[in-house]
């Protein structure tokens, strides 16, 4: 629910954005969208076509020259078809080839080479009337071409593009225009931010609902935890206080806590002390890791101000956490130290001008010596690494 909220809330901001830039540039979208306007109205007006200029250039090539195709064809064909013409001497020399074919046997070839000449002057001829039938001279359609690619020419320069390029300038001109115009569009904008804001709401009063539930059993649970470690009488409370519409609900979670019994309820941060913070972390984070699954924990003296059989509360509480958790404690006392499944030892060396820290992981006999240790002081008796085993042993047991 809460992502949805946050989602919900980055359209809301995003429609209220798009209003406000719409707004602030009004003047500006005006006189783009009269610019756009004039230059679709003259675009539209000369109403390029796709392949025109193609169609066009070709066209005019063809009424431009009909005067010289038409007098080339004719000339051709007259070479060709005339009394003296070529078709007339090919077929002199093929009559008289043949006149002569009984002598010379080889003139044969020669006879089907002027056969195949015949042929293709007759197709050549052919070519020509057909392209001299084909030549139209006609001034006023030719004037009027010039004309529309003069039109079209010096639309495609004030564009600076090509003319075969005018219909999809035309086309992109008109999808522009079309966009200013819906960008200016305040009162379908104010719509978009009216809808959006129902669709933040409407999610954002579930987890408000969702919170108040969950922030009652949550302080409730917790409170209970609390009076485990060395907290008896102090209360914990979640008060949602309402505020302006954010990315994460319609109000600010505040965690409150009364410190002793009778005490009443403050933020957290002005009532705890350093030791109490970890405990009430302590007891929030057992109570929390039931409903969630953060990777890893950290505990800084957790163990302040505390000892006896609220410290073995405290080391059972964290081996619990370690279950489900990863959890780093950094304690003094042995009966936190014996509830780690891993136990490091982190000690500091002065020397040469400069301190240095070191850590290493405890087992077996180094770490029952490093609990004896921490229970008995430097001196170390036997009775002391026997109850060092011990608490190891139970620790381990449970």
């Amino acid at each position: 629910m809460a992502e949805q909220v946050q989602a919900a809330y980055r359209q809301w901001r995003q429609a209220q954005e798009n209003l406000a830039m719409a707004e602030a540039e009004g003047e500006r979208l005006a006189e783009e969208r009269e610019r756009l306007a004039w230059q679709v109205g003259e675009m539209e007006k000369l109403a390029p076509v796709e392949g025109e200029w193609a169609q066009l250039s070709q066209s005019y090539d063809s009424l431009a020259h009909a005067a010289e195709l038409l007098q080339a064809a004719e000339e051709v064909a007259a070479h060709i078809d005339g009394d003296n013409g070529l078709h007339s001497l090919a077929g002199r020399c093929r009559r008289q080839l043949e006149s002569l074919s009984g002598i010379e046997p080889r003139f044969a070839e020669s006879l089907a080479m002027l056969d195949s000449i015949e042929a293709e002057l007759g197709e050549i001829s052919s070519h020509m009337h057909s392209v001299a039938a084909r030549a139209e001279i006609n001034p006023a359609e030719l004037a009027a071409q010039e004309e529309r690619m003069a039109e079209l020419m010096s639309a495609a320069r004030r564009h600076r593009i090509e003319p075969e390029e005018l219909p999809a300038r035309l086309a992109q001109l008109q999808q522009d225009l079309a966009d200013s115009e819906a960008a200016a569009d305040i009162e379908a904008l104010r719509e978009q931010v009216r809808l959006a804001e129902a669709a933040y709401l409407q999610p954002a009063r579930e987890l408000s609902a969702q919170r108040q539930q969950a922030a009652a059993k949550l302080a409730e649970e917790t409170t209970e935890h609390m009076q485990q470690l060395s907290m008896r009488g102090a209360r914990f409370h979640i008060e949602l206080i309402p505020c302006e519409a954010q990315a994460y609900g319609l109000e600010q979670v505040q965690f409150q806590v009364a410190a002793n019994q009778g005490s009443p309820l403050r933020p957290l941060n002005k009532v705890a002390s350093g030791g109490e913070l970890a405990r009430i972390s302590l007891a929030l984070q057992v109570t929390a890791s039931q409903y969630t699954q953060i990777p890893t924990l950290i505990f800084d003296e957790v163990d302040s101000g505390i000892g006896g059989g609220v410290a073995e509360t405290v080391g059972r509480a964290l081996r619990t956490l370690g279950r489900q958790h990863q959890v780093l404690a950094v304690t003094h006392l042995p009966q936190v130290a014996a509830c780690g499944a891993q136990h490091w030892q982190v000690s500091k060396h002065s020397g040469g001008g400069q301190t240095v820290s070191t850590i290493r992981e405890l087992e077996g006999s180094a770490r029952i010596e490093e609990i004896a240790r921490m229970l008995g002081g430097e001196t170390l008796t036997d009775t002391t690494r026997r109850h060092a085993a011990e608490m190891l042993e139970m620790a381990a047991a449970e």
